[in-house]
């Protein structure tokens, strides 16, 4: 087959407001995960175009694939979102000639046996890619260019001859620092400046308040039964100085003042947090964070230092106020640790 050259990656339809809710919110929060494959497509020299369609109608799309020519179409999944991504999979290869080889990836795809089903009834879906994609991606691709054996690529599903063929589970990132940081070149931020990030509920928005995601640890040390652990059960770290640059850099360069953590558990380690903390500080920057945490470990001048840096909530997730439940849902935390840290 010819080379892969051209990438795009794409958020479809999101539809996550509720008509009949009472609040309305307008909610946005840039795809950091199509951000950060950008980034790192970008580093093996591919030509990467990010195409965030979760505002756009049908019609609206299909003009954009009717115009457009990709090698290769990597499509975001959500659970909620996925039948839009297979819709849009399904345009993708109807629209453009030559068909574009099509991509899934995302918590929804992750799940086994999900990936099986969407590839055995999705014809328009080539391959799936499992939990996290950097590495993955770039070894599919090049073997892909190559024309060598895809059943050494770890972490696809595909089919093949007929056969519906999931290999190994890749290992996870351990050295999270080494991975660029995500590449905003098509965001334009100005235009969070009226929106919220999902967590404040109008406690801050207005002009001058632009946001972006932060990603400082990836799994989660927790084992709640109810959890899919997307990013694994092993939780790994990005350095402090690390993630640090990284605001300080989209603080300078793009005028974000308003972060939020997506980490599973930001206070997981807490000397780690606490350095974050104190960096920002230290570096003089002025903004606004929010994180989700657990109820422990906390400590009142962990609380304190988070305040003084700039956090603004952390959303706890405390799941029932029965000792039964907590037990029975492997919550590891008691009623009294919720009512210490309240």
């Amino acid at each position: 087959m010819d080379k892969i050259r051209k990438i795009l990656l794409v958020r479809p339809h999101v539809y996550i407001r509720d008509a009949q809710a009472i609040t309305d919110i307008n909610v946005f929060f840039p795809p950091v995960g199509l951000a950060l494959l950008s980034a790192v497509l970008k580093e093996n020299n591919y030509n990467v175009t990010v195409k965030d369609m979760h505002e756009d109608t049908w019609n609206e799309v299909i003009s954009y694939f009717d115009s457009n020519k990709f090698d290769v179409v990597g499509i975001t999944c959500f659970t909620g979102q996925h039948f839009n991504s297979f819709r849009l999979a399904e345009i993708a290869k109807n629209k453009m000639d030559p068909k574009p080889i099509t991509i899934l990836g995302g918590p929804h795809p992750s799940a086994k046996p999900i990936d099986i089903q969407i590839i055995s009834h999705y014809s328009q879906i080539d391959f799936i890619i499992r939990g996290e994609g950097e590495k993955t991606i770039v070894e599919l691709l090049a073997k892909l260019n190559s024309g060598e054996d895809l059943e050494i690529v770890k972490g696809i599903t595909f089919s093949k001859n007929e056969k519906f063929l999931r290999t190994p589970d890749r290992e996870t990132i351990e050295n999270l620092d080494s991975l660029p940081f995500p590449d905003y070149s098509f965001l334009d931020f100005s235009k969070t400046e009226t929106l919220n990030d999902g967590r404040l509920s109008g406690y801050k928005h207005g002009k001058g308040f632009r946001f972006a995601p932060i990603i400082s640890s990836r799994g989660c040390p927790n084992k709640c039964q109810f959890c899919g652990i997307f990013l694994g059960k092993n939780v790994r770290f990005r350095s402090p100085e690390n993630v640090v640059n990284e605001i300080e850099s989209l603080y300078l360069n793009k005028k974000v003042n308003h972060f939020t953590f997506v980490d599973d558990c930001f206070n997981a380690a807490l000397p780690r947090a606490q350095k974050i903390c104190a960096l920002i500080l230290e570096r003089k920057l002025l903004i606004t964070w929010t994180a989700i945490a657990r109820v422990k470990p906390i400590s009142e001048d962990f609380l304190k230092l988070v305040k003084k840096s700039g956090c603004l909530a952390f959303n706890f997730g405390i799941e029932s106020g029965s000792k039964k439940i907590l037990q029975s849902i492997g919550k590891n935390i008691v009623i009294d640790d919720v009512i210490k840290t309240f």
